[in-house]
């Protein structure tokens, strides 16, 4: 229970701090005038991933990837980006007006489209395509504990937005960024400590749950999604390349916190059930981390990103470009 307080609390307040960095003339513009970018978005989010998603699983069902791994999968890449999202977009420099925008309409469209997809994908893989895998690994996902955190979101996303227009005021604005950036950072420490505190998570244990289908299946949908997102903005779509950038990455992150919490609570009488499930979110999270690093360091030196090529990485992660005095 603390956990989870605490945890929603960091949420709020990062989801809070992000939004009310960004100008709300910005964000009216990026939904009224760059709606097709935002819609665009949401389909790569809600339509793309889920079908990566399934694709892995389907390939990746002959060699051990269990109807658990799979379920656990298809949450995460039918979540939306959530606040981490808003949180890379503003620690790499990228549009991060535009990441709120198209988070604000994923967090709301994601009350629908999160069970659709996720219903939809259970019965094609596992009624349809896998039919003796019915019978294994039985249960039934608990959507309570999914709402909370999407709520938490759009709760962030309302007030921040609200008090940015408040106090429309650069000062403001940077001492709400390092708001949220340091909740990103606290919120990140705090799922450390809660995932490798579990007596259930014993090194040995995980090391055993840790297979090379598991590694392969679940790192696919994150980083094709990044790839094909950057095909797809560069060969199709007119926008700039900080709006690439942060597109490439609200549609590769996924709220693994959601996945993270359903398996806790839904797998808490069967410790090795909540290993396997518990083990996706947190092997996707950790490539997350990697892919977008990696593709936010590449983005800011290739002159993708607000951050000049030419700063100091120290100025770069701790400076908002986001922000201008002379607005």
């Amino acid at each position: 229970l603390l956990s989870a307080v605490v945890t929603n609390i960091l949420l709020f307040f990062l989801i809070f701090g992000l939004s009310a960095t960004v100008d709300v003339k910005d964000y009216k513009k990026q939904i009224t005038k760059n709606t097709s970018t935002v819609v665009i978005g949401n389909a790569l989010q809600f339509l793309l991933m889920p079908f990566l998603g399934f694709l892995s699983i389907i390939f990746f069902n002959h060699w051990g990837y269990s109807k658990t791994m799979g379920t656990m999968l298809l949450i995460l890449t039918s979540s939306p980006g959530g606040s981490y999202s808003n949180w890379w977009c503003s620690l790499v420099n990228a549009d991060l007006s535009l990441s709120v925008a198209i988070t604000s309409v994923s967090s709301i469209l994601s009350i629908f489209m999160l069970p659709a997809s996720i219903f939809f994908y259970q019965w094609l893989i596992y009624e349809i395509i896998f039919p003796e895998d019915v019978d294994s690994d039985k249960f039934t996902l608990d959507f309570t504990k999914i709402y909370i955190p999407l709520l938490v979101d759009i709760a962030g996303i309302f007030c921040g937005l609200m008090f940015g227009y408040i106090f429309n005021d650069p000062k403001f604005h940077r001492y709400a960024n390092h708001l949220g950036s340091i909740c990103g950072v606290l919120l990140i420490i705090v799922g450390f400590i809660f995932c490798f505190s579990s007596p259930n998570n014993s090194d040995a244990e995980s090391t055993s749950l840790f297979t090379w289908p598991l590694a392969i299946g679940t790192a696919f949908p994150c980083l094709l999604g990044i790839c094909l997102t950057n095909f797809i903005a560069i060969r199709f779509l007119n926008i700039t390349r900080p709006e690439t950038v942060a597109l490439a990455i609200e549609t590769c992150y996924q709220n693994n916190a959601i996945a993270l919490s359903v398996a806790v609570t839904m797998f808490g009488n069967d410790p090795s059930q909540r290993g396997v499930a518990a083990i996706v979110p947190v092997f996707y999270g950790i490539v997350e981390i990697i892919v977008i690093a990696v593709y936010g360091i590449w983005a800011w030196k290739m002159g993708w990103t607000r951050a000049p090529p030419e700063a100091s990485v120290c100025t770069v992660i701790t400076a908002t470009y986001e922000v201008d005095d002379h607005d």
